[in-house]
């Protein structure tokens, strides 16, 4: 595990980290124990999880958290669109989907927020989704940690790879700590 600060800690502002790497590397793994340590720290009443993972076939593994104080949002369905789409047009019509599900959660923690805010599996959304919304909701957080997949071996030819890939650059920028699995 490479850790890249990329910036100076200010306590001031909104503490971010991005967790990133290929598939099943244990991104979800670690933000998990990023949470139990909060929890043991008493903080888990805090604590605003989205989870956007889609578990399919092994891929995308909902974070599975041991507390009943955290606020979990999860959208009743998600789909892994380069796995399940046949098509581009497929693929493209998941990735919307995920979008849009995905997007009325991240309203809903803009609206209620809690001052941590954990985000498992966040290409998800960024497959069809907007960067500033995210840039929001994360401002909305005294701490922010997310993982998102920044790999190869899920390369389309559709256009979905070079747009999560895009917006994971531009969400790097922003974090204070980026962990490359």
């Amino acid at each position: 595990m490479d850790l890249q600060p990329s910036k100076s800690l200010d306590l001031q502002d909104t503490f971010k980290i991005l967790i990133i790497g290929e598939i099943g590397v244990g991104k979800t793994k670690l933000t998990v124990k990023f949470v139990k340590t909060l929890i043991t720290l008493g903080l888990d009443k805090m604590i605003t999880i989205i989870d956007l993972a889609p578990n399919y076939k092994g891929v995308g593994l909902p974070m599975d958290i041991p507390s009943d104080n955290i606020r979990c949002l999860r959208p009743i369905t998600i789909y892994a669109p380069r796995l399940m789409g046949t098509t581009c047009e497929e693929i493209w019509k998941y990735a919307k989907h995920n979008a849009m599900a995905s997007e009325h959660l991240i309203r809903e923690y803009i609206k209620h927020p809690t001052p941590i805010l954990v985000m498992n599996d966040l290409t998800i959304y960024l497959h069809a989704g907007s960067l500033s919304l995210l840039y929001e909701a994360i401002k909305s957080s005294k701490l922010f940690i997310g993982n998102a997949y920044y790999g190869l071996r899920l390369k389309d030819k559709c256009g979905l790879w070079e747009r999560e890939r895009t917006a994971v650059e531009k969400l790097i920028e922003r974090m204070d700590i980026v962990c490359r699995l």
